[in-house]
């Protein structure tokens, strides 16, 4: 009898260390060393499904899968613990069905770098060569239209708290979208730290996000970069709309790593756009309504 009793002693010595030591805060923060390169493999899948409209033959969804590989080398680490990262981005697969035949929009698989100055917390504090973006979207059709407003928020997937938190805290951020078209809310919470995968002991991060975008500046902005005539802007500066988003993400974090290990989610979009008066007389309807649904993953590998 005494035996059991020591070994229960025994046992809830144990599960009293474990919990202490799960109950203590844990600091989040991204490491760097100079020249070490980090590598990501992404996979997104969008399916867009479009109302057809009352008596109108339905639509069939189109849906785009792409995998993209990121590579971060870490140029210069400066003494406030922040980093120069050169990041590259390359398209390595994509494909599209749904589109009509002779309709399917070129894709560029191109690579580009930017490099980034990122505080431990993922915060990035300035951008060099956003002119390798633009290039980019030059060769799908984007002309003039300045893209240095999206490279901001490409290096970091998650922005982490400048103090130690507790398991079940939460931090919030809002980003807001170029140009006044709108701002997403997330909310960020330290779900479990403990989790073993590849040698690393990992803290699971969740997110939730919401946001609002305003399609008709989206669509004015695109108007005024593609080589369109005079009356096709004018018809652009007419459309109205908004899209909703929502969503969640899981990442693992490694503390000691200071690097994202993986991570996984789904986004939800409603889209309602407004068309012109004059496009309406033509015979297009009046309100085009459009839901995305889109899947992702990241990996680190080496």
């Amino acid at each position: 009898m005494k035996r059991w009793f020591v070994l229960f002693l025994v046992g809830v010595v144990i599960c009293c260390a474990v919990w202490s030591a799960s109950a203590e805060p844990v600091k989040l923060a991204y490491k760097f060393t100079k020249g070490e390169l980090d590598k990501y493999r992404s996979n997104i899948s969008v399916t867009i499904t479009t109302s057809s409209g009352p008596g109108k033959p339905s639509i069939p969804p189109i849906v785009v899968t792409m995998e993209t590989v990121q590579q971060s080398r870490t140029l210069e680490v400066l003494p406030d613990g922040s980093a120069k990262v050169r990041v590259s981005h390359s398209i390595s697969s994509v494909s599209v069905s749904g589109v009509p035949k002779g309709k399917t929009p070129a894709v560029p698989k191109q690579s580009f770098s930017l490099v980034y100055t990122m505080s431990p917390q993922g915060r990035i504090t300035s951008v060099e060569g956003a002119q390798n973006l633009q290039k980019m979207f030059e060769s799908a059709g984007l002309r003039n239209f300045d893209m240095s407003f999206l490279t901001n928020q490409m290096a970091s997937y998650v922005l982490l708290p400048e103090e130690p938190i507790d398991i079940g805290s939460t931090w919030k951020q809002v980003i807001p979208l170029p140009l006044g078209w709108g701002e997403v809310s997330v909310e960020s919470t330290l779900d479990s730290y403990g989790e073993k995968i590849w040698s690393q002991t990992a803290a699971r991060i969740s997110q939730k996000f919401t946001g609002r975008m305003d399609l008709g500046q989206v669509v004015r902005s695109l108007a005024g970069s593609m080589a369109s005539t005079e009356k096709e802007r004018q018809a652009a500066s007419q459309i109205t709309g908004t899209m909703d988003m929502n969503g969640t993400m899981t990442f693992l974090f490694a503390p000691e790593l200071g690097k994202i290990l993986k991570g996984s989610g789904q986004m939800w979009a409603e889209m309602t756009l407004n068309m012109p008066g004059a496009a309406v007389a033509q015979g297009a309807p009046s309100q085009m309504q459009m839901h995305m649904d889109m899947k992702c993953s990241i990996t680190r590998f080496k």
